[in-house]
């Protein structure tokens, strides 16, 4: 089951709901990502798990779920697969870089905000 947490910039008030990086759920796998396009903190697709596969199950891997770009960077402090355990990562201060003005990003207070499959 992935899970998903809301974060905010406390300097131009940018927020995002994303996973903070690779997470897996019952029919998808994703990864956090900036992308370069629209300039949004997004989910995209990694992978599909659904058998059998729909016909368009390609269309959708890699790109972003605004604008539907390709060209992104990763993003999270679990990007570079680093494994933190669930108290490493409420601990931390520094998530990542706004998309907007590239300030650190933090976990609002509220954290989770839903787990998905």
């Amino acid at each position: 089951m992935g899970t998903s947490y809301e974060f905010a910039c406390p300097s131009c008030g940018y927020e995002a709901n994303v996973c903070g990086g690779p997470d897996t759920g019952a029919l998808v796998s994703v990864k956090t990502v900036t992308c370069l396009a629209c300039a949004e903190l997004v989910d995209v697709v990694t992978a599909r798990h659904e058998w059998p596969p729909s016909a368009d199950a390609h269309r959708a891997i890699g790109a972003c779920p605004h604008c539907e770009g390709s060209d992104s960077v990763p993003w999270g402090p679990r990007a570079s697969g680093a494994s933190l355990s669930d108290d490493e990562f409420y601990a931390l201060q520094d998530y990542g870089p706004c998309p907007k003005c590239h300030a650190s990003m933090g976990l609002k207070p509220d954290g989770v905000t839903m787990l998905w499959d």
